[in-house]
């Protein structure tokens, strides 16, 4: 298996309930509101979860983010079946691109083997030349 497209969709709190992830993408819903936007991504309902180091690199991205771009209302919260990250509205793209590059590699997830429990994905083998 291969790593899950990532995907961020703007959404209201109308349209919330009905962006949900996949296990070939992982979706993120975008709240944006006064002084602030959320990322809020979940795949409990997928046979993935979020690699210990993915988790902690988004754990130190966001304390440097606090530190160097204050967000009155920022929190970051989550870890193996989801990630929510509140930041200053100005570094949506940054953290888009970010949560996009890390999330994307197949090492960011461990995967359900059916019966043992999550396991780390295995690269693809690449052709011999």
């Amino acid at each position: 298996m291969s790593a899950p497209e990532i995907e961020f969709h703007l959404v209201n709190s109308r349209d919330f309930g009905k962006i949900r992830s996949s296990s070939d993408s992982v979706r993120f819903r975008v709240e944006r509101r006064v002084g602030r936007t959320t990322f809020d991504g979940d795949w409990f309902n997928t046979p993935l979860e979020l690699s210990r180091s993915s988790w902690r690199q988004i754990e130190s991205a966001w304390n440097a983010e606090r530190l160097t771009f204050p967000c009155k209302l920022g929190d970051c919260g989550g870890g193996r079946s989801c990630v929510i990250v509140t930041v200053a509205c100005e570094r949506e793209d940054w953290w888009r691109e970010f949560l996009r590059d890390l999330l994307s590699r197949s090492e960011s997830w461990l995967v359900w083997d059916g019966r043992r429990g999550f396991v780390p994905q295995k690269a693809p083998l690449e052709p011999a030349a």
